[in-house]
């Protein structure tokens, strides 16, 4: 079965709608079609089984049939990890949240690459995108850099 992320604060409705490029994806890559059904993640330990009501070239309309709380798992885990340059934080920064990491912490060590954006406001995106994939369904915050 699919899963999808949604924000909680975009959970209240229903239907719920996916983000265009989310949609798109649904119906391009997995083929998502009206009556499948599909699992949304909220990030705050909801998970929500959903049946696609509407899928269009550029929105997917999904309605809940039913809503789980999700146990949070036992343990919490925290990586530090040094800012790595270009898409490598990002990388990371996906791969942790989908093994389930609780809380990433950047590190600027000696030899970390410093831009000009702050290495906590590049990952957010690819974190909230990959918690879908987690098995403890909560994205990871993102802590100081230090």
């Amino acid at each position: 079965m699919h899963r999808f992320f949604i924000p909680p604060k975009e959970c209240h409705n229903n239907p719920l709608r996916l983000s265009p490029p989310e949609a798109k994806h649904a119906r391009s890559v997995l083929r998502l079609r009206e009556g499948d059904c599909a699992v949304v993640l909220n990030g705050a330990g909801k998970e929500l089984l959903c049946q696609a009501e509407k899928v269009s070239s550029d929105s997917v309309s999904l309605n809940i049939v039913q809503e789980n709380n999700i146990d949070p798992l036992p343990f919490e885990v925290t990586l530090y990890q040094a800012v790595a340059k270009g898409k490598a934080m990002d990388f990371i920064v996906q791969k942790a949240a989908e093994l389930g990491v609780h809380r990433i912490v950047p590190v600027l060590s000696e030899r970390s690459v410093r831009t000009g954006t702050s290495p906590r406001q590049q990952p957010r995106s690819i974190n909230g995108e990959a918690s879908a994939s987690s098995p403890s369904n909560s994205a990871a915050p993102l802590g100081c850099p230090g």
